[in-house]
């Protein structure tokens, strides 16, 4: 998804629905620490790992990597995989699919209920069995 995206669930939450494990966010803008929470939450709330990587400069650079793995045995742990600074570099990182794949079977009821809750908006039926959206 590109940089704007990351500022809206919506985007992220499709990547997801269409089964990505891992998002890759080419960014083109300034970055602070509220841009930083949101990316963390795309991970989290999708259950996925996300990776940002933005042209270096002050205010800029900060490319970063995070997994949606928050907890391990009821332990919070951070999400954070990889981080740049402000200057230009090379910067890996590399995530633990089978981590994640792992904490979203352990977290599958909320996987479970945000696709029932999207199936039910983007599929409405009537009581009969019709679908109740407006024609055209």
């Amino acid at each position: 998804m590109i940089c704007a995206d990351r500022e809206f669930p919506e985007a992220a939450t499709q990547l997801m629905l269409n089964g990505a494990e891992l998002i890759v966010v080419p960014n083109a803008c300034a970055w602070d620490e509220i841009r930083t929470v949101g990316l963390r939450t795309r991970a989290f709330e999708n259950l996925v790992g996300i990776a940002m990587t933005n042209y270096p400069g002050p205010n800029n650079g900060t490319s970063q990597a995070h997994s949606c793995v928050s907890w391990r045995a009821g332990r919070s742990v951070d999400t954070l995989i990889a981080k740049a600074g402000e200057q230009e570099q090379i910067l890996l990182a590399t995530f633990d699919i089978d981590d994640i794949r792992a904490f979203r079977k352990s977290e599958s009821w909320r996987m479970d209920y945000r696709k029932a809750w999207y199936r039910e908006r983007l599929n409405p039926k009537s009581k009969n069995g019709n679908d109740t959206r407006p024609s055209c």
